[in-house]
């Protein structure tokens, strides 16, 4: 049981923070993001949530099972990686849709797809649930760069 509320825990976590993410920068998708231009495969907004509240859900049991089932000495590094794609994924919304910093936006997404596939990279042998639960993560993160890529080409 002890097992299914840090489970839990970490599910609702991640979710909230993405929440609280999605509410600050709301109000620059109307009045900022729609008007720059879009990439021939970009979707209509409203996947961006759906696709998050799900990717989250993978991110988060992908992090509990690090956690939880992997030593650190064993597993030090993925955490750390782990750790530093999170922080990077956290600081990309704030950096391009409040600061409309759309270059910084793009190098931190590439630093956040690194860090990711490093994830997936030190855990494939050993933890393979964290790899495959990430990999969907990080094909959306190659997806966003061509996105944000997009943008930062046509405005320059």
């Amino acid at each position: 049981m002890k097992k299914v509320s840090s489970l839990i825990v970490w599910i609702v976590g991640l979710q909230l923070v993405g929440f609280a993410i999605g509410h600050l920068i709301q109000g620059s998708i109307p009045t900022w993001y729609l008007q720059l231009p879009q990439a021939p495969l970009s979707p209509p907004y409203q996947v961006f949530s759906i696709a998050w509240i799900t990717l989250y859900v993978l991110i988060a049991v992908a992090g509990w099972y690090l956690w939880s089932h992997a030593s650190n000495a064993q597993f030090g590094k993925a955490k750390v990686t782990y750790v530093l794609q999170m922080l990077f994924n956290w600081s990309w919304s704030p950096i391009f849709f409040t600061a409309h910093a759309v270059t910084a936006a793009f190098i931190v997404l590439c630093a956040t797809t690194l860090f990711t596939i490093a994830t997936i990279a030190y855990t494939w042998r050993d933890a393979k649930t964290t790899a495959y639960l990430l990999i969907p993560y990080a094909l959306w993160l190659c997806f966003a760069a061509y996105l944000n890529g997009y943008i930062l080409l046509d405005l320059g």
